[in-house]
């Protein structure tokens, strides 16, 4: 689908989390990484002291990964921080949404090595432990282990380290035990340079699921006109307890400061240093933070008055109405922008369903005569360069590509796309072929077969590729989507942008 990250000129588009592997992210030394984040310095969130909520930014198995003091993510995304610093970043909405989903990357990839190696039977002994204390950061003066310094940390310090360290040696001695040095055999070898050999070329055409007509964007807003009105507010967030918000919420009722100043002194969002003001958001949005309900609520209070104490996930809010309810104009092309973006985050099941429908009715024309058919339905038609079975689009065989040089979506990275691709007569079409974002049809177009010679470079490099793959496999075991929620998104906005939307 397309990219939904904050815009890197203007920081004004919504941010969505990606999909991709998980496993490069430890392409650094592990312990190394951990010692880094162990004696790094003060939290960097500005919102992480004593006493903070212990906000979740995601699940793994319907176990949650917090960001809270002394938590594997907050070690993450401070050492992050550390290595990549804001006032190096072109962007800064963009830079703090990226250390976000990278820390969350690292910190799903450490939870699920440390449950599969917990399940497997894996142990860690103290001696171990000791080994890397010995040798730790902290504790050295002059290069050399300090009993002095080690008996300064507090004992309930020196536990968390033991248990971060013990952590990371675990995940170090699975991945060395599942990723090792490859075996194989010389029939293996041969079998896979028989498939290599074999080379097919194909035209296709695309059907994406964010292509979206304006004719289906008119339709899905006048289908759901209400979703889009918006309302304009100002809002105070207090972190603390209940009664801190009533407090502040009477100081407003007595009159006694203004909203403004009240927001300055006391709100802990994104928008506490512009008085509260957050401008116009969307009823969705509100709908999303506070609930249909109150939300409802708001859309009804007349301009200038204030609702509140409201409960919260992340606090409690004091909002204040500042200008009646408004619908958005598809004639803005902002708007409609908005309407596009809800229709990808919102009903992306209608568009993969709608693009199906495209991708079949044209597979059907396209069996006759291609070209013909693509141009009865405006579809661009693309062509491949040469490749094999290369599942995962390994470096050592043609990889799946266009002529032009670029990837086809993730369609290296599916059984299905090669099963469907060779399996085509020549001259023959597919059915639509799913991918990630969009669906594909191809035309068998070439077939060639390589001479013996030109693939010698798998007696050299064999062994590499299939540590790539155990790799890949290990990628495909531990991070079934189906396993993985993420909240960074949500956490974004509440705590680090700047944006209302």
């Amino acid at each position: 689908m397309a990219s939904n990250t904050p815009d890197q000129s203007s920081g004004s588009q919504k941010p969505r989390p990606q999909k991709k592997g998980l496993l490069y992210i430890f392409s650094v030394a592990i312990l190394g990484l951990i010692a880094i984040s162990f004696v790094g310095g003060p939290a960097l969130t500005g919102f992480m002291g004593d006493g903070a909520p212990r906000i979740v930014v995601g699940y793994y198995d319907d176990e949650p990964i917090e960001f809270a003091q002394g938590t594997f993510f907050e070690r993450q995304f401070r050492t992050l921080a550390q290595q990549q610093p804001e006032s190096q970043a072109q962007n800064p909405e963009m830079h703090r949404y990226q250390l976000l989903e990278q820390a969350f990357n690292q910190a799903v990839f450490h939870k699920a090595v440390q449950q599969t190696a917990r399940k497997s039977g894996m142990t860690v002994s103290s001696d171990r432990i000791d080994q890397e204390l010995a040798q730790h950061p902290a504790f050295l003066e002059n290069g050399r282990f300090s009993t002095e310094r080690y008996r300064e940390m507090p004992s309930s310090e020196r536990q968390a380290l033991r248990d971060f360290l013990r952590a990371g040696i675990l995940q170090q001695k699975y991945l060395e035990d599942v990723v090792q040095a490859p075996r194989f055999s010389e029939r293996e070898r041969d079998a896979l340079k028989r498939t290599a050999r074999t080379e097919r070329s194909f035209q296709f055409a695309e059907f994406r699921f964010d292509d979206i007509s304006d004719d289906d964007l008119e339709r899905y807003f006048s289908e759901h006109a209400e979703e889009f009105t918006e309302l304009n507010i100002s809002q105070i967030t207090v972190m603390a307890t209940e009664e801190d918000a009533a407090s502040v919420y009477g100081q407003l009722d007595a009159e006694s400061a203004p909203f403004e100043e009240l927001a300055q002194t006391y709100s802990d969002d994104p928008w506490a240093d512009a008085g509260g003001e957050r401008g116009w958001v969307a009823r969705q949005q509100l709908e999303q933070e506070l609930g249909a309900d109150t939300t409802a609520e708001l859309f009804d209070a007349v301009p200038g008055s204030v609702v509140g104490p409201l409960e919260t996930e992340q606090g409690y809010r004091i909002i204040r109405i500042n200008e009646p309810a408004r619908e958005l104009d598809l004639a803005d092309e902002a708007h409609r922008e908005r309407v596009r973006e809800q229709m990808l985050t919102v009903a992306p099941d209608d568009l993969e369903e709608r693009a199906l429908e495209r991708a079949e009715e044209f597979a059907g024309a396209a069996s006759g005569d291609f070209l013909a058919a693509a141009e009865q339905y405006g579809v661009e038609i693309g062509a491949t360069e040469y490749f094999p079975v290369n599942f995962g689009n390994s470096r050592l065989f043609g990889q799946v590509r266009t002529v032009d040089g670029d990837t086809i979506a993730d369609a290296a990275q599916r059984e299905s796309f090669f099963e469907a691709a060779f399996k085509l007569q020549p001259g023959e079409t597919s059915a639509p072929i799913e991918l990630e974002d969009r669906y594909l049809v191809l035309r068998f177009d070439e077939e060639r077969t390589l001479e013996p010679e030109e693939d010698d470079i798998l007696e050299t490099q064999y062994a590499a590729l299939l540590q790539d793959w155990q790799w890949r496999e290990l990628d495909r075991t531990l991070f079934d989507p189906e396993r993985v929620e993420s909240r960074v998104v949500e956490v974004f906005f509440q705590y680090f942008s700047t944006q209302g939307q």
